[in-house]
């Protein structure tokens, strides 16, 4: 059985994406992202189950910056859909609410649901400890699972809240052997990109930010398809300069 790391408390969104990619693991739980990075590199956990990007909110760049600068690789990916509930200590009204507490990519995908009703947003470290801590709270809710109301009993007091009601977040199992599938997730320096996009891949997905450490430098994720029959071993030999953070079989 395999002990695999999620960030979040019992009931939060990692907990239940995990729960429907692998039943049969032993799940540890953390607070944060770093902690379960830290832990699968001292051999602690097996593997880590983390999300990387939102379909409303975008790209997670903390996890790409903790899976570069790691020695871990990605081997399977799992998209898990996300329905945004408000919850609060039972008999609490909406409009007597002083704020909201989840963790801030679930914060960020029900932002006009907030705007709308001028609700403080405050970030918290999950939205299941949201769930947990604002049981104690009279005039705060946290936006978390419906699973999480009944795990730390809390009314709903709205479903759905979510932007978009196709809302979907990534999912990536990353572990310390590589395998080879049919995508490829690497990180280089921008110089490298028109070199790598010239050769003969399909480029799926892109992320840049500020290069840690460099002034004005910029960092870049890609993530590919190989378009010719060259196997992703053979292909790298022509791109000595790009770590390679994973591979796996993507559905996206």
């Amino acid at each position: 059985m395999l002990k695999v790391g999620i960030q979040g408390l019992a009931a939060s969104y990692s907990d239940a994406a995990l729960q429907r990619f692998d039943r049969t693991a032993l799940r540890s739980l953390y607070d944060s992202f770093a902690e379960v990075f830290d832990d699968l590199g001292a051999g602690r956990i097996d593997r880590a189950f983390l999300p990387f990007e939102n379909s409303t909110a975008g790209f997670i760049a903390e996890n790409f910056r903790l899976l570069d600068t790691s020695s871990a690789f990605v081997t399977h990916e799992f998209i898990h859909r996300v329905e945004h509930c408000l919850l609060g200590p039972k008999g609490t009204q909406i409009e007597d609410l002083e704020g909201v507490l989840s963790h801030p990519q679930a914060l960020a995908q029900c932002a006009r649901f907030l705007h709308g009703r001028r609700l403080k947003a405050e970030p918290w470290f999950d939205t299941a400890g949201a769930a947990r801590d604002v049981s104690k709270m009279k005039t705060k809710a946290a936006i978390a699972s419906e699973d999480a109301a009944q795990v730390y009993g809390l009314e709903v007091l709205k479903k759905g809240i979510n932007d978009q009601p196709e809302n979907f977040t990534r999912f990536l199992l990353i572990g310390r052997e590589r395998v080879w599938g049919k995508r490829l997730l690497v990180s280089c320096g921008i110089e490298e990109l028109s070199s790598v996009l010239r050769s003969d891949v399909k480029l799926v997905t892109m992320l840049t930010h500020s290069d840690d450490g460099v002034l004005w430098g910029h960092k870049v994720y890609l993530e590919l398809e190989c378009t010719g029959t060259v196997s992703w071993a053979e292909w790298l030999k022509s791109f000595p300069q790009l770590k390679v953070l994973g591979s796996f079989d993507g559905n996206r």
